[in-house]
């Protein structure tokens, strides 16, 4: 539905394929949704004019690529926020709030993959792209917060985690979104990990 949104002029059967496919995502049926996301992505292929700077292709890639996170199919999962990364990137440039969104989401498959060292870096480059543009407080920055706050949960070093959890709340107690008091449950959810870490 989110995709559907933002890109209301889809020919019906995108917008259908795209719909199943969500919908199956986040249901979790992974299986059929990877099924359906392979199918939207070579129907998108087909039909763009300029698959290299087509934003929804991008979308999908990363919806796509959660679905293989969820399955463990991790490998896939970075070459498809790779493919996505590449397209934002020729749409935006280097500096800009939706190319740190899409490094976060690749450090978050790193991290997931035990890859914690390059997970860090990403989740940093993210971080620090989101401070160039100015955009302080917003919830990109809280989320880049979250994921350094897990690399050092991964790490054993629980104190510091919990500082930039604590960032990351801060920022998303002020966020206005639908989605404000899910993405604040996810942070008290973490926090309670370093609770659990370090009880005796």
């Amino acid at each position: 539905d989110s995709i559907a949104l933002i890109y209301p002029n889809l020919a019906p059967k995108t917008e259908e394929l795209i719909k199943s496919a969500f919908e199956n995502h986040t249901k979790g049926n992974y299986t059929k949704a990877s099924v359906e996301y392979r199918k939207l992505i070579q129907q998108l292929l087909a039909e763009s004019k300029n698959p290299e700077c087509d934003e929804l292709l991008a979308e999908v890639y990363v919806y796509f690529a959660f679905v293989q996170w969820r399955r463990a199919e991790y490998d896939h999962g970075i070459e498809l926020v790779n493919k996505a990364l590449s397209i934002i990137k020729k749409l935006y440039g280097e500096c800009h709030i939706k190319t740190a969104k899409v490094i976060n989401r690749l450090a978050i498959i790193y991290l997931a993959k035990d890859n914690n060292s390059e997970a860090l870096r990403l989740a940093k480059e993210a971080l620090a792209i989101v401070e160039k543009v100015n955009c302080i407080n917003h919830l990109e920055e809280a989320k880049a917060y979250d994921t350094i706050g897990l690399v050092y949960l991964e790490d054993n070093k629980p104190d510091l985690a919990m500082t930039y959890f604590e960032n990351s709340l801060r920022i998303k107690q002020g966020y206005e979104g639908e989605d404000k008091w899910y993405e604040i449950g996810m942070t008290y959810n973490r926090m309670g990990k370093r609770y659990l870490q370090t009880k005796d």
